[in-house]
């Protein structure tokens, strides 16, 4: 909350974080974070529910501090409700990989054409949006009900991709982060090369 003590990270020593549940990924985030400063003894992490619920838990002071999105607290942020700390893209590798177009493996191997038409929808629909900014913001306004000032916030934050390229870096970045918080099982996770594939993108 704007009105808090909580002005930059080191104030957060002392503090109870909320977090929608534990073993999840802002869990993680936050545990990243937290060993980060040093202050595993110091903070306290909270589940608290999903966002309606830890928002609650803000307001009320149950917890000093939350992770979360964005999305899930701009309209807050841009009424002077609530202020960002820190952002956790800052304390993680540079390579790494915030969006990503899913397809079962066996769609990929019997209908790659089919797949390779999603694809290409997506990127042409991407740098649409990404050379239309006054569009892109006004249909941004009108479907979420966004304010101009909160929806061209929302758009400048967007990181959008000009070519859809995988970076095996990143993959592999991303892997490791899931196995290091256990998020995933090292015995049941397949190998970087497994995990993505650079072939629809021309």
């Amino acid at each position: 909350m704007t009105k808090s003590r909580l002005r930059r990270s080191k104030d957060l020593k002392g503090t109870k974080i909320g977090v929608p549940r534990f073993g999840g990924l802002a869990h993680a985030y936050t545990r990243l974070v937290v060993r980060e400063f040093g202050l595993e003894r110091d903070i306290k992490i909270v589940a608290t529910g999903g966002v309606v619920e830890k928002l609650a838990a803000l307001r009320a002071g149950v917890i000093d501090a939350m992770t979360g999105t964005l999305g899930s607290t701009l309209r807050l942020k841009m009424r002077g409700e609530v202020r960002e700390l820190l952002a956790v893209s800052d304390h993680l590798p540079r390579e790494w990989i915030a969006h990503v177009v899913f397809a079962v493996k066996k769609a990929v191997k019997d209908d790659p054409q089919t797949v390779r038409s999603a694809v290409n929808a997506v990127l042409q629909a991407t740098t649409f949006i990404r050379k239309n900014p006054r569009w892109a913001v006004q249909k941004m306004k009108s479907e979420a009900g966004y304010s101009q000032e909160t929806a061209s916030v929302w758009y400048e934050s967007l990181p959008f991709t000009k070519g859809g390229l995988v970076d095996r870096r990143a993959v592999e970045n991303i892997r490791n982060f899931l196995l290091e918080y256990g998020l995933i099982s090292k015995e049941r996770t397949p190998p970087v090369g497994d995990l993505y594939t650079n072939k629809f993108v021309s």
